[in-house]
């Protein structure tokens, strides 16, 4: 039998449409609170929300709307028309499937009638139509190449082995987060503003004058960038023997991973670069590195563990009683940008990846457990802090990017035998 091509597959961007489908569907519902209405008063509503609200009143809002459903878009054209040829029959088949992208915005919209807490828009509609086409567009113009570099990497193992692979993939995750929420902006005018008022260029300079709140925020700010870029120090302390390097290239790598991070921030409005991040960023892959040199899962794992208290604590402004516990998951995706609460789900699963890590990759299951009572813990002190809003999603979170830190952890123990001994 002919073996079939490696991932990703038709199969695979099949999986990855329903899940990208799906995240739409559950984004756009939460907090699932649907009130029954008649059916001719639902119908007339959502006829009205399609021809009143049909133009975008927010621009960071329609940009979400579309960003959101180009996934969608290419992955499910790629569910298709991956390995078959011809791009005139890739923009007839996009054409053919385009309306049942349509249609799912449509439905989703019509169930945000039902839904007090939502509001529904035909700018909506129409923005994850054009998400969807961009999608669609970007499949016909370069899916393609990108699937056989994708493959490609996939299968090379005498450049990196699986800890060359996952760093390379890591290193896409962290560019995205830093990215988020996407309000991008390439006029030379803002880019020029923001170097000369918002970059910040003396180190920790944000802490001086400020008042203990605004302190402890970027003390927790830093933590969590710290963990962001810790992972990719553990993966590159884990490259096959010929990838080794001493303390030096370490820290001039890391301080070149820190600096690229910041300097692509420059081009996005919501985010101010700075010194402190590239500094904190450098550290956090150092740090990464030198667990994953010489040891010390354990010391590090309780150590991270009190760090993750510290930075999801503070301010530690306590409360006399309980505050109400979340129980729908996914609930941060009821208010604000959708973007900002992808951004924040993204870094908890890292975050609690690093436990998984230290729990070991021989014990997934374990370490799911670890984190989710790490996680449990956190957001149960958290409903007698004012400042926080505990739930359930941030639990899963936790469990999930344990188990997923783990299991990381396994894939390149058991296929990286010259690695040198470390947290794997």
């Amino acid at each position: 039998m002919t073996p079939g091509p490696p991932p990703p597959t038709r199969r695979t961007f099949g999986l990855l449409a329903l899940g990208f489908a799906a995240f739409i569907v559950y984004g756009s519902w939460v907090p699932l609170n649907f009130r029954a209405r008649p059916p001719a008063a639902a119908i007339d509503a959502f006829t009205t929300a399609m021809i009143e609200r049909a133009a975008v009143d927010s621009r960071s809002d329609g940009v979400a709307n579309v960003l959101i459903a180009v996934p969608l878009g290419f992955t499910l054209l790629a569910a298709v028309r991956a390995d078959r040829p011809g791009r005139g029959r890739d923009i007839v088949v996009g054409a053919a499937l385009l309306p049942a992208c349509v249609g799912l915005a449509v439905g989703v919209e019509f169930g945000q009638v039902f839904l007090p807490s939502r509001t529904c828009s035909g700018s909506d509609v129409w923005c994850q139509g054009l998400g969807a086409a961009l999608g669609m567009g970007a499949w016909v113009v370069a899916g393609r190449p990108l699937t056989g570099q994708a493959r490609a990497v996939w299968g090379r193992t005498r450049d990196g082995g699986v800890a060359g692979r996952v760093l390379l993939a890591y290193l896409g995750l962290l560019a995205v987060v830093q990215v988020l929420p996407l309000d991008l902006s390439p006029s030379p005018k803002d880019l020029y503003k923001k170097l000369r008022d918002e970059v910040r260029v003396v180190p920790f300079g944000e802490f001086r004058g400020a008042d203990e709140n605004r302190a402890w925020a970027a003390g927790a700010k830093e933590i969590k960038l710290a963990g962001l870029f810790a992972p990719a120090g553990l993966l590159a302390a884990a490259l096959p023997g010929r990838f080794w390097v001493g303390f030096p290239r370490a820290a001039v790598a890391a301080a070149g991973l820190a600096v690229g991070m910041e300097a692509i921030q420059l081009v996005v409005q919501s985010r101010s670069p700075g010194a402190t991040d590239v500094v904190v960023g450098t550290a956090g892959a150092l740090i990464g590195w030198g667990v994953g040199r010489r040891g010390r899962a354990g010391v590090f794992g309780v150590a991270w563990a009190a760090a993750l208290v510290v930075a999801y604590w503070e301010p530690f402004d306590f409360r006399d009683s309980a505050t109400a516990f979340g129980w729908i998951p996914g609930m941060p995706f009821e208010s604000g940008n959708p973007l900002f609460a992808f951004e924040e789900m993204l870094t908890k699963l890292v975050l609690f990846g690093l436990v998984g890590a230290a729990v070991g990759g021989r014990r997934p299951v374990l370490a799911a457990g670890v984190g989710l009572g790490l996680a449990a813990a956190i957001e149960a002190g958290q409903c007698f802090l004012h400042s926080h809003t505990p739930g359930v999603t941030d639990v899963l979170l936790g469990g999930g990017g344990a188990f997923a830190g783990a299991w990381v952890a396994g894939r390149v123990a058991g296929r990286d035998s010259t690695r040198p001994a470390g947290v794997y």
